[in-house]
């Protein structure tokens, strides 16, 4: 059985642009960088994940933590409990 490759910080970027704002090209715009290339970085997430859709893509990241960007400086959930 193949190991699951981790998502680069790029694909992450990609896709949390894409569900914060809706569309690839806004999110290009946002990231400075083509359509083309956060579509490739999305392709690519597909092909790590097996979601062969957007919500799928969506959903998978959600259920897994990964839509949340970490803030800097802001404390995390350990540090938060008294």
């Amino acid at each position: 059985m193949e190991r699951f490759k981790e998502p680069t910080p790029g694909e992450l970027e990609a896709l949390r642009a894409v569900a914060r704002l809706g569309t690839i090209r806004e999110a290009a715009a946002e990231l400075c960088v083509s359509p083309h290339t956060v579509d490739s970085r999305l392709d690519s997430l597909r092909g790590k994940t097996g979601c062969r859709y957007l919500p799928q893509l969506f959903w998978w990241a959600a259920a897994s933590g990964l839509l949340l960007s970490p803030v800097e400086g802001a404390p995390t959930p350990a540090k938060s409990l008294p």
